[in-house]
C-alpha cells in the first residue's frame, strides 16, 4: 500500500497482449493534478461536441427555413421549420401490416449517405428480405421523397403507407 514508506502507490491492471505502450504523468504539487484532468476532460468534451456536430451534419439537409434531420438514436426522420420540429414520433415513416402487425422503419436497419442537397436511406427488414431506398431532398419550399422497394422473396402486406407524422398542433392545412 505504500503506508510504511509514506508514498503513494500507483496500480496498472491491464492484459500484456494489449498494452502497446503507457505514459504517466507525476505531479508534485496537487492543484497541477487537478488542472491537468480539468484540461484533458475539456479536450474531451470539445472532441465530442465536433464529432456530434460533424454527425449532424451529415445527417442533416436543408432549404431556406426547412430542415430535415435524419435522428438514428432515436429512428425518426424530423422535420423543422425555423427550428421547430413539425413532426412527431418516427416523422417520415413507412408502414406495412402483415399478418395483422404493422411494422414500420424503427424495426429496420438503417444505412444513410449525404449528397450535395439530398440524404439517401436504405432500410433493411432481414426478417421480410425486404429493401427500402428513399431520396430526400428539398426544391423550394417543397420537401421532395422518392421511395424504392425491393423485395427478394415474396412480399404481400396486406396493407402499405407511407406517412408524415405532424405534431398535434398541425390539424388543418
Amino acid at each position: 500500500t505504500g503506508y510504511e514508506q509514506e508514498a503513494r502507490v500507483i496500480q496498472l491492471y491491464c492484459e500484456t497482449q494489449k498494452l502497446n505502450s503507457m505514459n504517466i504523468k507525476m505531479f508534485k504539487e496537487r492543484y497541477k493534478i487537478e488542472d491537468y484532468i480539468k484540461q484533458v476532460r475539456d479536450q474531451f468534451l470539445l472532441r465530442q461536441q465536433q464529432e456530434l456536430a460533424y454527425l449532424r451534419a451529415a445527417r442533416t439537409i436543408s432549404s431556406g427555413n426547412l430542415r430535415l434531420f435524419v435522428d438514428l438514436d432515436n429512428k425518426a426522420i424530423r422535420l423543422y421549420y425555423k427550428d421547430k420540429e413539425l413532426t412527431k414520433g418516427e416523422g417520415l415513416g413507412s408502414f406495412f401490416l402483415i399478418n395483422n402487425i404493422w411494422h414500420d422503419i424503427s424495426s429496420s436497419e438503417w444505412q444513410i449517405t449525404k449528397e450535395k442537397d439530398a440524404l439517401r436511406l436504405k432500410f433493411f427488414w432481414k426478417s421480410f428480405d425486404l429493401i427500402q431506398a428513399w431520396k430526400i431532398s428539398f426544391k423550394e419550399n417543397s420537401l421532395l421523397w422518392q421511395i424504392e422497394s425491393l423485395a427478394n422473396k415474396p412480399f404481400n402486406p396486406e396493407t402499405i403507407k407511407f406517412g408524415l407524422l405532424l405534431s398535434d398542433t398541425y390539424k388543418t392545412f
